[in-house]
């Protein structure tokens, strides 16, 4: 795993959303603007719809594609996609060439991945991460905004998606999807292997653009996102955490919204760990929210953005030492007027 990825940028969101994913940190800006970025895209191509069949782009690529970094940037939607199906393909599509192909795809749980396979070379990486994708806001598919660099320089395969980046692999044997083996194929919505579609996709590819170049991360930051709603507690905010987890939301008789939530330092993982109760409030119904601030926490750790492992080896470890708040309630005495927060407590 690269290390850049130590402090992750991953949040939450309490709102009326039908979601494939817990909703991340956002970053904002108004219109595609390539101008912001230090190359022109070698493609550029969209609005698509797809159906369950592929639409094929290689006349307006391959001889475009060089080098050893590759950027795509990708904006779709897909409220009802397939279980497993592909968004963006390179292969070789020959007979015996089945495992020749580089893929960006998706699950219908909201999981995002990579393939790069050269079966001649002896690569064959898939990188992914679960619950990465939005789905559906008031009935209506959310525009995701995803972000895939390849970078021969640093060998790492690193996948952004809204603003986050939610992988980044390091490997000993870098291989630049445009050198996979025989590449005649370029496709959206399928991976033509030995002349078949593959992992056909349903929904749209608004926007597609291709650059012969791994951009930087500041240079993902000036694309824009979609912004549907405003987030009430994210990573980076003034709760320090990186986790979030049991929201609640309570609207009092004056109006006022409040919402309270797990602020978890030691990744998802309930007690033993360090968790806070942080709470936010709204006075516009939602529209807007107040900076979160402690409700309930101790002091035995510093709050710190902390990326924790996710790996099968260390992903199970927890912080010891630490008490914790957790699954906090929120109810009004109707007759008092006060409002009344409760949670457990667990000891170090």
């Amino acid at each position: 795993m690269n290390k850049r990825g130590l402090y992750s940028k991953l949040g939450i969101s309490v709102v009326g959303i039908s979601l494939l994913m817990g909703v991340p940190t956002l970053i904002h800006a108004n219109e595609l603007n390539y101008g912001q970025l230090s190359i022109s895209p070698i493609f550029q191509g969209g609005s698509y719809q797809l159906n369950n069949k592929s639409i094929d782009i290689s006349p307006l690529l391959l001889d475009k594609l060089s080098g050893e970094s590759q950027t795509v940037v990708m904006k779709f939607k897909a409220d009802k996609p397939n279980s497993l199906q592909a968004l963006f393909g390179l292969s070789n599509s020959k007979a015996g060439f089945k495992n020749n192909y580089f893929s960006i795809f998706m699950r219908d749980s909201g999981e995002i991945g990579v393939e790069i396979r050269d079966a001649q070379k002896g690569i064959n990486y898939l990188f992914s991460r679960p619950a990465s994708l939005w789905g559906k806001h008031k009935g209506q598919a959310v525009e995701n905004t995803l972000v895939f660099v390849s970078d021969s320089k640093d060998k790492t395969y690193t996948m952004y998606v809204n603003g986050i980046e939610v992988f980044s692999e390091t490997v000993d044997t870098f291989l630049p999807i445009s050198n996979i083996n025989g590449i005649d194929k370029a496709t959206l919505g399928a991976v033509n292997r030995e002349g078949k579609e593959h992992y056909l996709a349903k929904g749209s590819i608004d926007e597609i653009s291709l650059f012969n170049k791994a951009i930087s991360d500041q240079e993902v930051s000036n694309i824009p996102l979609s912004n549907p709603f405003q987030l009430i507690f994210q990573s980076g905010d003034s709760t320090q955490a990186n986790y979030f987890r049991i929201p609640t939301l309570y609207t009092l008789s004056s109006g006022r919204v409040l919402s309270s939530i797990d602020a978890r330092y030691g990744g998802t993982h309930d007690s033993k760990s360090k968790i806070n109760i942080a709470t936010s409030y709204s006075d516009d119904n939602g529209k807007t929210w107040s900076e979160p601030i402690f409700a309930m926490k101790f002091n035995d750790y510093e709050e710190q953005l902390v990326y924790w492992p996710r790996d099968n080896k260390l992903k199970n470890s927890q912080i010891s030492g630490s008490a914790s708040f957790i699954d906090s309630s929120i109810v009004e005495d109707k007759k008092s007027g006060k409002t009344i927060l409760l949670a457990d407590v667990m000891p170090a």
